[in-house]
């Protein structure tokens, strides 16, 4: 979303692909997700925080995939793993 408002402010798009995790991130190829409550705020503009100075933003913090890498601190998770976060 570029703007806030109601639901025809959403729309789908082509987003660049993420390069290779570093430090302590992973890179999951995310198989599902949702949009919830906190996300309807940002949407409205109720809850701005998050999107200060993140204008296009994408909502959708829930999720759920598969790790495709990890960067070189991670020791808990492996390429493989099933994951899900809330991020």
């Amino acid at each position: 979303m570029a703007t806030f408002g109601g639901p025809e402010v959403l729309h789908v798009d082509e987003v660049p692909e993420p390069g290779p995790p570093v430090r302590d991130e992973l890179l999951v190829r995310v198989e599902a997700s949702s949009i919830n409550g906190t996300d309807l705020g940002f949407r409205r503009g109720a809850v701005k925080i998050a999107t200060v100075g993140r204008m296009p933003f994408v909502p959708g913090f829930d999720l759920a995939g598969e790790v495709l890498a990890c960067g070189p601190a991670v020791t808990a998770f492996a390429p493989g793993d099933r994951v899900v976060a809330l991020v």
